[in-house]
């Protein structure tokens, strides 16, 4: 299957021949910015099982998915944004979990929130960024605050400041080996913690690379 870019009256058209499968020998145009296709199935399902990435690219921009099923957007990313703005308490105990309870944003289908414990659960291997942020207003007696990230109940990176009152953040590269593993952010101090009065009091974003 060959590509063909070209542009007529300021806009950009990809002319494409299926020369695979049974030999369609159609030649197809899709333009990307009337979003108007005439790409058959057969030369979608022909894109798709040839891995042209290029035409994958234009063609996720004018596929019609109610006359055709086909998915060429295999190289979607995943992406989550995550705030915990009313918490059930605000004191959290010794290796306690932020239970995150609002999605601000999220992108795909492989990134959830569980709404029970607020965990993120990723459904996909891969390698995943996690940027996180807890306000923190003191601790029983501990001069310092830590939390960090656990990966299926397994604490990856920890983050500590010498403060009781303020915010603590990190940063982690997750790589995800099984499907439905479980992230959150832990509570590492060695004593409770009061997380702010003021919403959101933790925040936490992964998105996929």
């Amino acid at each position: 299957m060959g590509v063909v870019v070209r542009k007529f009256n300021g806009n950009f058209v990809a002319t494409s021949s299926c020369q695979s499968g049974m030999r369609c020998g159609k030649k197809s145009a899709f333009n990307m910015s009337s979003n108007s296709c005439s790409l058959t199935c057969n030369c979608l399902k022909c894109c798709q099982k040839r891995r042209r990435a290029k035409l994958c690219n234009f063609i996720e921009h004018c596929i019609n998915p109610v006359s055709c099923n086909v998915n060429c957007d295999d190289n979607s990313k995943n992406a989550m944004q995550v705030k915990l703005l009313n918490p059930k308490s605000l004191i959290m105990e010794i290796d306690g979990v932020v239970a995150f309870d609002h999605i601000e944003n999220h992108v795909g289908n492989d990134i959830v929130m569980d709404l029970v414990t607020g965990e993120i659960q990723v459904l996909k291997p891969g390698h995943f960024v996690v940027n996180w942020s807890v306000v923190v207003e003191g601790s029983d007696s501990s001069p310092s605050v830590s939390f960090g990230v656990s990966v299926n109940s397994e604490i990856k990176d920890v983050e500590t400041e010498p403060i009781s009152v303020g915010r603590v953040s990190g940063s982690s590269l997750i790589s995800v080996i099984e499907k439905g593993t479980n992230i959150c952010i832990a509570n590492t101090s060695f004593d409770l913690v009061q997380l702010s009065r003021y919403a959101p009091c933790a925040n936490l974003t992964i998105f996929e690379l």
